[in-house]
């Protein structure tokens, strides 16, 4: 059951990196075409509108480096906990500078590692797709009375 664990999480590290990945390569174009905008029509409502997009980029991108810090020490500490040596974690380290030129080498790296991480059907385990199913992997397969909407018994 640990190893089941830990494999969860370092699968929800990966794709929580693959999609920051994906929203830093969104921001590094929407960069460009704002500094190209501002070459070509420095006062137009195209340029302000790319300027926003950006903007609303960046601050999904940051969001999502919270979440990919917090899947690394959840996936880390998993790893300390159960004594895993042979569990590979990559760092999220490529990904903290301020502009990438080549993120599509690392991300199409990280897609191909971790699709061959989903690839392993993990034994025992439901797959996790809502609340009650990761809840239910959690506490060995069996429901606390609070995880039932209220006024349903279990009788």
């Amino acid at each position: 059951m640990e190893n089941t664990a830990l494999k969860i999480a370092v699968q929800e590290y990966g794709q929580i990196l693959v999609a920051a990945c994906n929203l830093r390569l969104q921001a590094d174009h929407a960069t460009g075409v704002v500094s190209q905008l501002n070459k070509t029509k420095p006062k137009s409502t195209e340029l302000s509108a790319a300027r926003k997009e950006y903007t609303a980029l960046l601050k999904q991108w940051k969001q999502a480096m919270v979440a990919v810090k917090a899947a690394y020490t959840k996936a880390v500490s998993l790893k300390q906990e159960f004594l895993e040596s042979d569990v590979d974690i990559p760092s999220y380290a490529f990904l903290e500078g301020k502009r990438h030129e080549n993120l599509e080498g690392p991300l199409a790296m990280l897609k191909q590692r971790f699709a061959a991480i989903e690839s392993i059907k993990i034994s025992g385990a439901p797959p996790v797709s809502d609340g009650a199913e990761a809840r239910e992997v959690r506490h060995g397969g069996h429901f606390r009375p609070f995880d039932r909407p209220f006024g349903l018994s279990r009788r």
